[in-house]
């Protein structure tokens, strides 16, 4: 996994999961995990999640 994988959901576990689902699964090691939420008042909309490998 070269470049970054992203992920949407309209709650955290979903945006993770997703962008989760992208990487390839013999690539271990650390990721760095970026956290980008939409805000529709009263409450968060959508959730982004973007993973990056490094650490």
């Amino acid at each position: 996994m070269k470049e970054p994988k992203k992920g949407k959901g309209k709650d955290l576990k979903e945006a993770l999961d997703d962008a989760a689902s992208k990487v390839d699964p013999d690539a271990l090691g650390e990721y760095t995990v970026q956290l980008k939420v939409e805000v529709a008042n009263p409450r968060i909309s959508e959730y982004r999640v973007t993973i990056t490998p490094g650490g």
